[in-house]
Protein backbone atom coordinates (compact mmCIF):
# COMPACT_ATOMS: atom_id res chain seq x y z
CA UNK A 1 0.00 0.00 0.00
CA UNK A 2 2.91 2.58 0.75
CA UNK A 3 4.31 1.41 -2.47
CA UNK A 4 1.07 2.54 -4.36
CA UNK A 5 0.70 5.96 -2.36
CA UNK A 6 4.69 6.89 -3.19
CA UNK A 7 3.80 5.83 -6.90
CA UNK A 8 0.94 7.84 -7.01
CA UNK A 9 2.52 11.07 -5.39
CA UNK A 10 5.70 10.95 -7.75
CA UNK A 11 3.39 10.29 -10.81
CA UNK A 12 1.43 13.56 -9.13
CA UNK A 13 4.39 15.99 -9.11
CA UNK A 14 5.50 14.92 -13.11
CA UNK A 15 2.23 15.68 -14.11
CA UNK A 16 2.36 19.18 -12.28
CA UNK A 17 5.67 19.59 -13.40
CA UNK A 18 5.07 19.22 -16.95
CA UNK A 19 1.77 21.57 -16.62
CA UNK A 20 3.92 24.39 -15.42
CA UNK A 21 6.47 24.18 -18.10
CA UNK A 22 9.31 23.14 -16.12
CA UNK A 23 9.24 20.00 -17.63
CA UNK A 24 8.66 19.78 -21.34
CA UNK A 25 8.73 16.60 -23.49
CA UNK A 26 9.58 16.89 -26.64
CA UNK A 27 8.40 14.34 -29.30
CA UNK A 28 11.21 13.57 -32.20
CA UNK A 29 9.57 13.44 -35.95
CA UNK A 30 7.33 10.29 -36.92
CA UNK A 31 9.19 7.95 -38.77
CA UNK A 32 12.64 9.07 -38.33
CA UNK A 33 15.48 7.07 -36.24
CA UNK A 34 17.82 9.97 -35.02
CA UNK A 35 20.65 7.38 -35.38
CA UNK A 36 20.87 6.68 -38.92
CA UNK A 37 20.76 10.53 -40.07
CA UNK A 38 23.90 12.50 -39.03
CA UNK A 39 24.12 16.04 -40.51
CA UNK A 40 26.27 19.15 -39.28
CA UNK A 41 23.84 21.24 -37.48
CA UNK A 42 20.79 18.83 -37.58
CA UNK A 43 19.13 17.53 -33.97
CA UNK A 44 15.70 16.58 -34.06
CA UNK A 45 13.28 19.24 -32.10
CA UNK A 46 9.48 19.65 -32.06
CA UNK A 47 7.95 22.11 -34.17
CA UNK A 48 8.25 25.10 -31.82
CA UNK A 49 10.75 27.68 -32.16
CA UNK A 50 13.25 28.25 -28.98
CA UNK A 51 12.18 29.27 -25.49
CA UNK A 52 13.17 32.56 -24.19
CA UNK A 53 12.26 34.72 -21.90
CA UNK A 54 10.73 38.06 -22.21
CA UNK A 55 11.87 41.37 -20.82
CA UNK A 56 8.32 41.99 -19.17
CA UNK A 57 8.86 45.58 -17.77
CA UNK A 58 9.92 46.44 -21.54
CA UNK A 59 7.34 44.29 -22.94
CA UNK A 60 3.97 46.16 -24.16
CA UNK A 61 0.76 44.42 -25.49
CA UNK A 62 -0.04 45.38 -28.74
CA UNK A 63 -3.79 46.72 -29.40
CA UNK A 64 -5.56 45.10 -32.26
CA UNK A 65 -4.97 48.12 -34.51
CA UNK A 66 -1.06 47.81 -34.40
CA UNK A 67 -1.05 44.01 -35.08
CA UNK A 68 -3.10 44.74 -38.25
CA UNK A 69 -0.82 47.94 -39.28
CA UNK A 70 2.05 45.78 -38.42
CA UNK A 71 1.38 42.73 -40.77
CA UNK A 72 -0.35 44.96 -43.78
CA UNK A 73 3.03 45.62 -45.00
CA UNK A 74 2.98 41.51 -45.26
CA UNK A 75 0.03 41.48 -47.32
CA UNK A 76 -0.36 38.07 -49.42
CA UNK A 77 2.52 36.14 -48.02
CA UNK A 78 0.29 33.81 -45.30
CA UNK A 79 -0.42 32.03 -48.42
CA UNK A 80 1.34 30.27 -51.15
CA UNK A 81 2.06 31.96 -54.01
CA UNK A 82 -0.07 30.96 -57.25
CA UNK A 83 1.81 32.89 -59.49
CA UNK A 84 4.09 32.76 -63.17
CA UNK A 85 7.49 31.09 -62.12
CA UNK A 86 10.42 31.99 -64.29
CA UNK A 87 11.74 28.27 -64.57
CA UNK A 88 8.94 26.63 -66.60
CA UNK A 89 10.98 26.62 -70.16
CA UNK A 90 14.36 25.63 -68.32
CA UNK A 91 15.14 22.77 -70.23
CA UNK A 92 17.27 21.55 -67.41
CA UNK A 93 14.15 21.88 -65.18
CA UNK A 94 12.02 19.69 -67.65
CA UNK A 95 14.18 16.95 -68.02
CA UNK A 96 14.29 17.03 -64.21
CA UNK A 97 10.39 16.55 -63.94
CA UNK A 98 10.28 13.70 -66.07
CA UNK A 99 13.22 11.80 -64.44
CA UNK A 100 11.93 12.21 -61.05
CA UNK A 101 8.25 12.14 -62.07
CA UNK A 102 7.47 14.99 -60.40
CA UNK A 103 5.04 16.43 -62.63
CA UNK A 104 2.95 18.04 -59.96
CA UNK A 105 3.33 21.66 -58.69
CA UNK A 106 3.10 21.02 -54.68
CA UNK A 107 3.12 24.56 -53.53
CA UNK A 108 5.43 27.37 -53.75
CA UNK A 109 6.41 30.82 -52.51
CA UNK A 110 8.27 34.41 -53.27
CA UNK A 111 9.51 37.00 -51.64
CA UNK A 112 11.15 40.34 -52.34
CA UNK A 113 14.55 41.44 -50.51
CA UNK A 114 14.22 45.36 -50.04
CA UNK A 115 17.31 47.04 -50.26
CA UNK A 116 19.75 44.44 -50.81
CA UNK A 117 23.38 45.66 -49.11
CA UNK A 118 27.20 44.40 -49.86
CA UNK A 119 27.31 40.50 -51.88
CA UNK A 120 23.94 39.78 -49.98
CA UNK A 121 21.87 39.36 -53.47
CA UNK A 122 24.53 37.65 -54.84
CA UNK A 123 24.54 35.11 -51.99
CA UNK A 124 21.14 34.35 -52.10
CA UNK A 125 21.25 34.02 -56.47
CA UNK A 126 24.02 32.10 -55.85
CA UNK A 127 22.49 29.32 -53.15
CA UNK A 128 19.11 29.01 -55.07
CA UNK A 129 21.19 28.12 -57.93
CA UNK A 130 23.05 25.56 -55.77
CA UNK A 131 19.42 24.47 -54.70
CA UNK A 132 17.56 24.20 -57.73
CA UNK A 133 17.49 20.07 -58.70
CA UNK A 134 17.61 19.20 -55.62
CA UNK A 135 15.71 15.95 -54.78
CA UNK A 136 14.78 15.04 -51.85
CA UNK A 137 13.26 10.98 -51.62
CA UNK A 138 10.47 9.89 -49.45
CA UNK A 139 11.47 9.37 -46.23
CA UNK A 140 14.62 11.40 -46.28
CA UNK A 141 15.52 14.32 -44.24
CA UNK A 142 16.55 17.30 -46.19
CA UNK A 143 19.26 19.82 -44.42
CA UNK A 144 20.55 23.42 -46.11
CA UNK A 145 23.30 23.07 -44.19
CA UNK A 146 24.31 19.70 -45.53
CA UNK A 147 23.20 20.45 -48.94
CA UNK A 148 24.48 23.88 -49.80
CA UNK A 149 27.30 24.66 -46.34
CA UNK A 150 29.75 25.58 -46.00
CA UNK A 151 29.38 28.58 -46.86
CA UNK A 152 32.92 29.99 -47.54
CA UNK A 153 34.57 32.10 -50.00
CA UNK A 154 35.95 28.72 -51.89
CA UNK A 155 32.15 27.86 -52.42
CA UNK A 156 31.84 31.30 -54.26
CA UNK A 157 30.23 32.95 -51.49
CA UNK A 158 30.60 36.47 -50.60
CA UNK A 159 30.89 39.53 -47.32
CA UNK A 160 26.90 40.02 -47.06
CA UNK A 161 25.22 40.72 -43.52
CA UNK A 162 24.48 38.63 -41.13
CA UNK A 163 22.48 39.12 -37.64
CA UNK A 164 24.41 38.85 -34.11
CA UNK A 165 22.22 39.56 -31.26
CA UNK A 166 20.91 43.21 -31.90
CA UNK A 167 23.66 43.59 -33.76
CA UNK A 168 24.44 43.67 -37.98
CA UNK A 169 27.90 42.55 -38.83
CA UNK A 170 29.51 41.20 -41.96
CA UNK A 171 30.16 37.41 -42.55
CA UNK A 172 30.93 35.52 -45.34
CA UNK A 173 27.51 34.03 -47.07
CA UNK A 174 25.82 36.24 -45.38
CA UNK A 175 22.03 36.29 -47.10
CA UNK A 176 21.59 32.76 -47.66
CA UNK A 177 19.19 32.72 -44.23
CA UNK A 178 16.52 34.08 -46.81
CA UNK A 179 17.17 30.46 -48.62
CA UNK A 180 16.01 28.81 -45.06
CA UNK A 181 13.03 31.15 -44.54
CA UNK A 182 11.21 30.18 -47.86
CA UNK A 183 12.18 26.84 -47.14
CA UNK A 184 10.41 27.32 -43.93
CA UNK A 185 7.79 28.63 -45.68
CA UNK A 186 7.16 26.09 -48.72
CA UNK A 187 7.44 22.84 -46.40
CA UNK A 188 4.60 24.28 -44.42
CA UNK A 189 2.62 25.09 -47.36
CA UNK A 190 3.27 21.72 -48.45
CA UNK A 191 2.67 20.49 -44.95
CA UNK A 192 5.92 18.82 -44.21
CA UNK A 193 6.72 18.00 -41.01
CA UNK A 194 9.81 20.20 -40.00
CA UNK A 195 12.88 19.20 -38.11
CA UNK A 196 14.68 21.82 -37.03
CA UNK A 197 13.75 26.12 -37.69
CA UNK A 198 15.25 29.02 -35.53
CA UNK A 199 13.66 32.13 -36.09
CA UNK A 200 16.32 35.38 -36.29
CA UNK A 201 17.25 36.91 -33.31
CA UNK A 202 15.62 40.26 -35.16
CA UNK A 203 12.19 40.80 -37.53
CA UNK A 204 13.46 39.80 -40.85
CA UNK A 205 12.25 42.62 -44.06
CA UNK A 206 11.29 40.10 -46.15
CA UNK A 207 8.93 37.63 -44.84
CA UNK A 208 6.21 38.25 -41.83
CA UNK A 209 7.72 37.82 -37.89
CA UNK A 210 6.96 33.86 -37.17
CA UNK A 211 7.66 33.02 -40.80
CA UNK A 212 11.47 33.39 -41.30
CA UNK A 213 14.64 30.81 -40.36
CA UNK A 214 17.67 31.00 -39.69
CA UNK A 215 20.68 29.27 -40.63
CA UNK A 216 24.76 28.84 -39.50
CA UNK A 217 26.57 26.30 -40.07
CA UNK A 218 27.57 23.79 -37.93
CA UNK A 219 25.25 25.87 -35.53
CA UNK A 220 21.93 26.54 -36.79
CA UNK A 221 20.03 24.50 -39.67
CA UNK A 222 16.92 24.09 -41.46
CA UNK A 223 16.09 20.39 -41.78
CA UNK A 224 12.71 18.43 -42.76
CA UNK A 225 11.76 15.43 -43.56
CA UNK A 226 9.77 13.99 -46.09
CA UNK A 227 7.01 12.60 -45.24
CA UNK A 228 4.39 13.06 -48.03
CA UNK A 229 5.65 8.96 -49.58
CA UNK A 230 6.64 10.20 -52.90
CA UNK A 231 10.30 12.27 -53.99
CA UNK A 232 10.28 16.04 -53.85
CA UNK A 233 11.84 18.18 -56.66
CA UNK A 234 13.00 21.80 -55.43
CA UNK A 235 13.81 24.31 -57.61
CA UNK A 236 13.99 28.22 -56.81
CA UNK A 237 15.60 31.03 -58.66
CA UNK A 238 16.54 35.05 -58.09
CA UNK A 239 14.78 37.58 -60.70
CA UNK A 240 16.14 40.59 -59.74
CA UNK A 241 15.82 41.20 -55.46
CA UNK A 242 12.98 38.86 -55.81
CA UNK A 243 13.79 35.23 -54.87
CA UNK A 244 11.65 32.46 -56.28
CA UNK A 245 10.98 28.80 -54.66
CA UNK A 246 8.34 25.51 -55.34
CA UNK A 247 8.58 21.59 -54.57
CA UNK A 248 7.26 19.36 -57.22
CA UNK A 249 5.73 15.71 -56.71
CA UNK A 250 2.48 14.05 -57.71
CA UNK A 251 0.57 15.42 -55.43
CA UNK A 252 -1.18 18.99 -54.56
CA UNK A 253 -0.80 20.21 -51.33
CA UNK A 254 -3.48 21.24 -49.46
CA UNK A 255 -4.33 25.00 -48.41
CA UNK A 256 -2.66 26.01 -46.01
CA UNK A 257 -2.68 29.52 -44.29
CA UNK A 258 -0.34 31.26 -41.50
CA UNK A 259 -1.87 32.97 -38.52
CA UNK A 260 0.04 35.29 -36.41
CA UNK A 261 -0.48 36.60 -32.63
CA UNK A 262 2.02 39.32 -31.63
CA UNK A 263 2.11 38.58 -27.64
CA UNK A 264 4.21 41.70 -26.94
CA UNK A 265 6.60 44.78 -28.23
CA UNK A 266 10.03 45.36 -27.02
CA UNK A 267 10.81 49.29 -28.24
CA UNK A 268 13.84 50.12 -29.00
CA UNK A 269 15.78 52.78 -27.51
CA UNK A 270 18.05 55.52 -29.01
CA UNK A 271 22.00 55.58 -28.99
CA UNK A 272 23.97 58.82 -29.54
CA UNK A 273 27.18 58.85 -30.50
CA UNK A 274 29.63 61.03 -31.31
CA UNK A 275 31.62 61.52 -34.31
CA UNK A 276 34.43 63.96 -34.85
CA UNK A 277 35.04 63.96 -38.23
CA UNK A 278 30.97 65.34 -38.87
CA UNK A 279 30.16 68.84 -39.50
CA UNK A 280 29.79 71.15 -36.78
CA UNK A 281 25.76 70.53 -35.79
CA UNK A 282 25.04 67.60 -37.99
CA UNK A 283 23.86 64.69 -37.05
CA UNK A 284 23.35 61.19 -39.43
CA UNK A 285 20.81 58.19 -38.62
CA UNK A 286 23.47 55.40 -38.57
CA UNK A 287 21.04 52.77 -37.95
CA UNK A 288 17.11 53.27 -37.82
CA UNK A 289 16.85 50.45 -35.56
CA UNK A 290 13.68 48.34 -34.96
CA UNK A 291 11.29 47.24 -32.06
CA UNK A 292 11.50 43.55 -30.99
CA UNK A 293 7.92 41.10 -30.92
CA UNK A 294 7.26 38.27 -29.46
CA UNK A 295 4.64 36.30 -31.75
CA UNK A 296 2.57 33.47 -31.42
CA UNK A 297 2.52 31.13 -34.95
CA UNK A 298 -0.13 28.55 -36.53
CA UNK A 299 -1.29 27.35 -39.66
CA UNK A 300 -4.81 26.13 -40.86
CA UNK A 301 -5.24 23.18 -43.24
CA UNK A 302 -7.71 22.81 -45.32
CA UNK A 303 -8.00 18.95 -46.52
CA UNK A 304 -9.53 18.15 -49.80
CA UNK A 305 -12.49 17.20 -47.93
CA UNK A 306 -12.87 20.77 -46.73
CA UNK A 307 -12.30 19.87 -43.48
CA UNK A 308 -10.16 22.23 -41.23
CA UNK A 309 -6.98 21.43 -38.90
CA UNK A 310 -5.22 23.85 -36.79
CA UNK A 311 -1.23 23.14 -36.54
CA UNK A 312 0.97 25.22 -33.99
CA UNK A 313 4.52 26.68 -35.45
CA UNK A 314 5.43 27.66 -31.96
CA UNK A 315 6.54 30.99 -30.45
CA UNK A 316 8.93 33.16 -31.87
CA UNK A 317 11.07 36.04 -30.28
CA UNK A 318 12.62 38.82 -32.07
CA UNK A 319 15.23 41.20 -29.98
CA UNK A 320 15.04 45.24 -30.89
CA UNK A 321 17.75 47.24 -32.22
CA UNK A 322 18.81 50.38 -30.96
CA UNK A 323 18.31 53.79 -33.27
CA UNK A 324 21.88 55.21 -33.68
CA UNK A 325 22.41 58.50 -34.04
CA UNK A 326 26.12 60.37 -34.76
CA UNK A 327 26.59 63.70 -33.86
CA UNK A 328 29.38 66.13 -34.88
CA UNK A 329 30.75 68.89 -32.73
CA UNK A 330 28.25 71.57 -31.55
CA UNK A 331 27.80 74.28 -34.11
CA UNK A 332 28.98 77.98 -34.01
CA UNK A 333 25.40 79.03 -33.14
CA UNK A 334 25.02 76.55 -30.22
CA UNK A 335 28.70 77.35 -29.24
CA UNK A 336 26.78 81.30 -28.44
CA UNK A 337 24.42 79.83 -26.62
Amino acid sequence: MKKCKLLFFLLICLACLISSGILQITRTSRGINPGTTKFPGLFPVAETAQVKKTNEDAAKKPSTQEEEDFFEGFEGMDKAYDGPLPWLENSSFQESVKKYQTPVLMAAYRASLPDPIMAEGYNIGLAAQQLAGTVVQAEEVFSQNHTLGPYIESKGYKAGPTYSGNQLITTVGGGVCKIASMLYNVVTFCDLKVISRSPHSMTVPYVPPGQDATVYYGCRDFSFFNDSGRPILIWAQKEGDTLYMAFYGQKRAPAVVWHHKIISHNKMWTERRYNSSLPPGQENIVNPGQNGLTVKSWVTIIGAGGEITEKSKGISYYKPSPRVIEYGPPSAHEDDG
